[in-house]
């Protein structure tokens, strides 16, 4: 396209030269034409790149959702019931906070764990709506009967941080006390070691002082950080959190 528009510059300058205003004028109209629609092509081009991409990202996650429903040992009856809830509850092919509120009314959950569940349930930090897969492994992962291992682990680490902190991307070292605090208040066995480069160990009791430990002198902690750590063991146990009763 670069070599084009060259060449057609200089065509352009040769017949100002010549003052053939008429052939000048008609050859820039032309040229105008032609980048537009040169343009039009490449952004329709674009979106369907995009489109192809998002329906194969798409694709890749309801596949590794059903995996993860198989590893519950849910049926497919089971699993459709969710996904009617999910319909039943939006009106479109998104849920709205309005509507997740409504369906937490039905589950006898206090509306005081709304704000924090829907966002541990908000795989992509949309921040406004939920898709059909979030609502399913959301409610899946809160089971009691969930493991807090294997495949579930990490989906689960995701959603106790989007539970915790108050915008879903960052920990402040308030919002980790009060997810140590839980940890402590809902394990009857609780005891966390912190581990020193010079070999020390040392056990570690006050939420805020483990806090401070994991965070490392950070002032926020990322769900990145936050999952890693808790996949190396380096979280206090947290496998009684974001237990909830959904019953269908």
């Amino acid at each position: 396209m670069f070599g084009w528009c060259q060449a057609n510059i200089i065509y352009c300058y040769i017949l100002f030269e010549q003052m053939n205003f008429s052939m000048f004028f008609s050859h820039i109209v032309y040229c105008c034409i032609v980048v537009f629609v040169d343009y039009e092509l490449n952004q329709s081009l674009s979106k369907t790149m995009l489109s192809a991409r998002d329906m194969h990202y798409r694709s890749e996650r309801v596949d590794a959702d059903e995996q993860l429903l198989q590893v519950l040992g849910w049926s497919k009856r089971k699993q459709q019931r969710f996904f009617d809830i999910f319909h039943a509850y939006s009106q479109s092919p998104h849920m709205t906070y309005d509507s997740f509120t409504a369906f937490l009314k039905t589950q006898g959950i206090s509306l005081k764990h709304a704000v924090p569940l829907f966002r541990a349930f908000d795989r992509r930090n949309n921040g406004t709506w939920l898709s059909a897969g979030d609502f399913v492994i959301g409610a899946a992962s809160c089971m009691v009967d969930t493991p807090h291992k294997g495949a579930w682990l990490r989906v689960r680490l995701g959603g106790l941080f989007r539970f915790y902190s108050s915008n879903g991307r960052k920990l402040s070292i308030d919002q980790l006390t009060d997810f140590v605090t839980e940890c402590k208040a809902t394990h009857r066995i609780f005891r966390f070691v912190a581990r020193y480069p010079n070999g020390q160990v040392v056990p570690i009791e006050d939420p805020l002082r483990i806090a401070e430990y994991i965070m490392d002198e950070q002032s926020f902690m990322s769900q990145t950080d936050f999952v890693s750590l808790g996949l190396q063991h380096g979280l206090p146990v947290c496998e009684n959190l974001l237990r909830f009763p959904f019953d269908v």
